[in-house]
């Protein structure tokens, strides 16, 4: 895991991928990214815009915070949910360190999984990934 001390703000610019190599984000950081970017999703989706390619390629991280990058062209219809379940996606790593499992899994198998495993103050976090993930929302 990174630490918390760790200077992000010294990789200017970093794709949210190159800070993810060297680790999970502090669930502080993480919770401070998730929130960006969740704000950013939601003013595309007030709009009626979907984003369509969130993942940590996408999300540049600068001094400011977290970032989605701009794209040529933002969807002008589409399922929303795909915006969600990629955000759970990228919340999931973020947490984690590691993409979710490639297979599809419901929130209810994805929770079972975490509980097994999930160290303890990540695990509402990745849970709320698996609901994100979940495909029903």
């Amino acid at each position: 895991m990174i630490s918390e001390a760790a200077d992000l703000e010294t990789l200017q610019a970093a794709t949210l991928a190159d800070v993810l190599a060297l680790g999970p984000l502090p669930l502080g950081k993480a919770l401070c990214h998730a929130l960006e970017i969740a704000t950013a999703l939601r003013e595309l989706h007030r709009q009626n815009r979907i984003y369509g390619q969130v993942s940590t390629r996408t999300v540049l991280l600068e001094p400011g915070g977290a970032q989605l990058a701009p794209l040529p062209n933002y969807w002008e219809r589409g399922e929303i949910g795909r915006d969600v379940r990629a955000f759970g996606r990228l919340l999931y790593e973020m947490v984690s360190g590691s993409p979710p499992p490639a297979e599809p899994q419901t929130a209810r198998a994805m929770t079972l999984t975490l509980q097994r495993g999930a160290a303890g103050r990540q695990a509402p976090l990745l849970k709320l990934a698996a609901h994100c993930m979940d495909g029903n929302t």
